[in-house]
């Protein structure tokens, strides 16, 4: 079978980049389309053939004539590669792909506010996310759109949103969370670390903040109550991974830059004991299961989550992780900065060494007969 991923955000893109790992080893020929850089995690020789294509903001809104265009642009190139399956990345993707292939597969990886099944969300009263910036991103999706978004084959990243495409009347719905691929796992070996120096860590962009400061709010917080402490730069460190400097050159943050390589990424933080993921507490976490949790767990960096994501994590009954009361966020965050500031070696590696084994229980190659089922039955 021709597979075609469609992704308007482009590669490099490790989900995309395990599915295509998937679909190839399954012997189905692949092709990428949409704006391309490089691979983060695969051999580029994996994908069969790449075709240029991006789509203006305005398109992505729905704005005619420019949605138009884009579609009649996108279509010709869908002729050119004649696809008996394509899987379109991401609701934006999704409204330019609908109604010019007949077998798709809508792969809805990310969270709010471009995740299709907000707009059922936001009809819930009392709902306590940003009702405006949702429907902004999908209240242009005619009806066809909608219909064609649920006649699809559906892989999204919980069980949560699963259950709502169910009832908005999707027939087809696979989960897939971001679990990391045998290839990760067997890149990173454990590594025995001293406490005389505690490396923290945080993974991402920082300009990504102020586009989801509903998200990244208890971010900011975070590293302004870590760097208040006392042992900050002389005990207690922040490693940062991502484009930019938010504190600029601070005594205590160690700025890595961006990692374009993921097995380059996972074998830094191998040196890390801690992996921070603070996110505002709120519902809107069964939403996902963020990449950086499983390549911190990967690697052997223990995770400190706040209660509110527990859920999304259930499946490790919290091996390995440290709890942040969301009730108490401030002073539980410091309780847990100053419990792990006086562990000993031997307990700061016990608790690494469970986050450790707990990700290889359930690696993404797991997936492999529902990728079969999804993309042959589409």
């Amino acid at each position: 079978m021709r597979v075609a991923f469609v992704s308007i955000d482009g590669m490099p893109d490790i989900r995309v980049e395990k599915e295509i790992m998937v679909v190839k080893r399954l012997g189905h020929e692949v092709y990428f389309i949409g704006p391309y850089r490089y691979t983060s995690l695969i051999d580029p020789s994996m994908i069969d053939s790449r075709h240029v294509f991006s789509a203006r903001p305005c398109a992505l809104l729905g704005i005619e004539p420019c949605r138009f265009m884009a579609r009649r642009r996108l279509s010709r190139i869908l002729r050119r590669v004649r696809p008996d399956v394509v899987v379109a990345v991401n609701i934006k993707t999704m409204g330019l792909v609908a109604g010019l292939a007949d077998h798709v597969v809508f792969d809805d990886h990310e969270f709010y506010p471009n995740l299709a099944a907000f707009r059922y969300i936001v009809e819930k009263p009392g709902g306590l996310v940003d009702k405006a910036s949702g429907l902004r991103a999908i209240q242009w999706f005619s009806e066809k759109t909608w219909e064609a978004l649920l006649e699809s084959t559906i892989w999204t990243v919980s069980e949560y949103v699963a259950r709502i495409y169910r009832v908005m009347g999707g027939r087809r719905v696979y989960v897939l969370r971001n679990y990391p691929s045998r290839l990760e796992l067997e890149s990173t070996v454990f590594r025995e670390l001293g406490v005389d120096r505690i490396n923290m860590c945080f993974i991402g962009s920082y300009n990504t903040m102020k586009h989801l400061g509903i998200m990244h709010r208890r971010i900011t917080e975070f590293l302004e109550i870590i760097r208040s402490h006392p042992l900050f730069g002389e005990k207690l460190f922040m490693n940062m991974f991502g484009r930019g400097r938010l504190f600029g050159d601070e005594k205590g943050f160690i700025h890595h830059g961006f990692i374009e390589k993921e097995l380059d990424l996972l074998e830094k933080l191998t040196h890390m004991h801690l992996c921070p993921i603070p996110y505002t507490p709120m519902p809107i976490h069964d939403y996902y299961s963020p990449n950086k949790l499983y390549q911190c767990m990967a690697a052997g960096a223990a995770p400190i989550i706040v209660d509110t994501m527990i859920e999304a994590v259930k499946e490790y009954g919290g091996r390995g992780m440290m709890v942040i009361d969301s009730y108490r966020f401030e002073d539980s965050l410091r309780e847990i900065i100053e419990h792990a500031l006086s562990m000993t070696g031997e307990e700061m590696n016990s608790l690494r060494r469970e986050a450790y084994r707990a990700v290889r229980t359930r690696p993404w190659d797991s997936y492999e007969e529902a990728i079969r089922e999804s993309i042959e039955g589409a």
